[in-house]
């Protein structure tokens, strides 16, 4: 069986969340999901590179528009308003958040202090973002969004963009439909699948 990732972020997340708002379950398939991938690519990786993660949440999303992913049924692109938000392009911009730096000799996240004039000085490093959109509560699907800069564990100079859609299925269960990534290799997206397919609801 897989790590729950989840463990290692929620605890300190729940103080954003809203139970009424944002969806708990959700958000335990999604980590564990896409931390699943990333750890593929970090253990795969002939680099040794300083690796962060930040996780948030993003409530302002460029709505309505009319771009699709057809992808099991559709889902709506997740289009922000940072950088060229009247494209497919445009990336979402955290209404909070809590980054995590990778410790390589215990392989684990550990949560960082943002106030630390130490965790604030410039070093060259790769970061994941994470942004899952607000009040997912309310909505019976939802698309997170992913980000590695300047690139990914496997390719360090190509940044990776990465879309997980995810369904509702009842109360406690939210299934993964779909992913989409912008790079042409699929040698290791589609970690996605091989997880469902090993962690059945």
């Amino acid at each position: 069986m897989h790590t729950k990732y989840h463990q290692y972020f929620l605890p300190h997340l729940n103080h954003h969340l809203h139970g009424a708002l944002d969806a708990t379950h959700l958000w335990c398939s999604a980590l564990d999901t896409i931390f699943h991938d990333a750890q593929y690519l970090i253990q795969n990786s002939p680099n040794r590179q300083h690796i962060t993660t930040t996780i948030g949440v993003c409530s302002h999303w460029l709505r309505p528009h009319q771009t699709r992913w057809k992808a099991s049924g559709g889902f709506a692109w997740p289009i922000g308003y940072k950088g060229h938000p009247l494209s497919r392009s445009g990336l979402p911009e955290y209404d909070w958040y809590e980054t995590w730096r990778w410790d390589s000799i215990e392989q684990v996240w550990r949560i960082t202090d943002k106030t630390s004039p130490k965790n604030n000085k410039k070093r060259q490093q790769m970061n994941l973002s994470v942004t899952f959109p607000a009040r997912t509560a309310r909505h019976q699907q939802a698309v997170v969004h992913t980000r590695w800069t300047p690139g990914s564990p496997i390719k360090t100079n190509e940044e990776l963009l990465e879309y997980y859609a995810f369904r509702k299925k009842d109360e406690k269960t939210w299934t993964l439909e779909a992913t989409l990534h912008n790079q042409k290799t699929k040698q290791h997206y589609e970690l996605s699948t091989q997880y469902e397919q090993e962690n059945p609801p």
